[in-house]
């Protein structure tokens, strides 16, 4: 590795040499490449280890996005990038197989679902510090189906809302996540994830108690290797016109409620 104090500075590649910068260092550091080429990490039996840990990570990057889909409508209401958590998360599983050899584990989210559990988007603003109340949820997969009881909530009480907006409302969410499932095209994403919302509130007045039932209507029964996943959010918004209500960005709160 050697450190560049003059000449032409650059970032990348040129011939066996790449050029990059750091972000505690004003000078730009070149090193020459290293490592086997593309060829034989690909055929060599040396390289099967490389091989292996590669199909793996593949796995489990597939896997975390996969979860992700199941958050299509209340991801917008992370607070930080949950793609590297939840392709941790699935790399957790995947260790879970015992049967497997290393570069062909699998990830069944069906038999550790309860470690989606919980799952938060928000580290500022978490979802249970927002609504200080338990929710009442059931997931019924003989129908596809969730009901969620929200109860009355209070502003100062059991509802503490940190921004300003003047309107709020609850997202519903329910997903059917396949164990190692690819993602369809996205036009059938209704087909394995469904919503409701409920009216705009005004921020300062409480919110009665209230019933909602969110249903995938996907035309088959759910299999053993599926996994249900009911999530919910808080969106903040604001007036644009008398009739237009607009999402404010950079609020609100979302997390993983259920699995079943």
């Amino acid at each position: 590795m050697a450190i560049l104090k003059s000449g032409i500075p650059f970032i990348g590649s040129v011939g066996n040499m790449s050029c990059y910068k750091r972000k505690d260092m004003d000078d730009y550091i070149v090193r020459t490449k290293g490592g086997g080429s593309r060829k034989k990490i690909a055929k060599s039996p040396s390289c099967q280890p490389i091989r292996d840990n590669n199909a793996d990570f593949g796995m489990s990057s597939k896997a975390g996005s996969n979860v992700r889909w199941m958050l299509t409508y209340v991801k917008h209401l992370a607070d930080y990038n949950i793609t590297p958590k939840l392709n941790s998360l699935a790399k957790i599983i995947q260790s879970y197989d015992r049967v497997n050899p290393k570069g062909e584990r699998v990830i069944l989210f069906s038999k550790h679902k309860q470690l989606l559990n919980g799952f938060s988007l928000n580290k500022r603003y978490p979802f249970e510090g927002i609504v200080r109340h338990p929710l009442q949820c059931t997931i019924d997969r003989t129908t596809c189906s969730a009901i969620v009881s929200l109860p009355e909530l209070i502003p100062g009480l059991n509802l503490s809302l940190p921004w300003k907006a003047p309107l709020y409302r609850f997202i519903i969410s329910l997903g059917i996540l396949t164990d190692n499932g690819a993602k369809p095209a996205a036009e059938w994403t209704h087909r394995f994830v469904q919503r409701v919302y409920t009216a705009w509130q005004t921020a300062q007045i409480p919110f009665a108690a209230q019933e909602f039932e969110v249903k995938i209507e996907n035309g088959y029964a759910i299999e053993e290797s599926q996994t249900m996943i009911l999530s919910i959010g808080i969106e903040m918004g604001e007036p644009i016109t008398n009739e237009l209500i607009g999402i404010v960005k950079n609020t609100g709160s979302a997390k993983i409620m259920m699995v079943g």
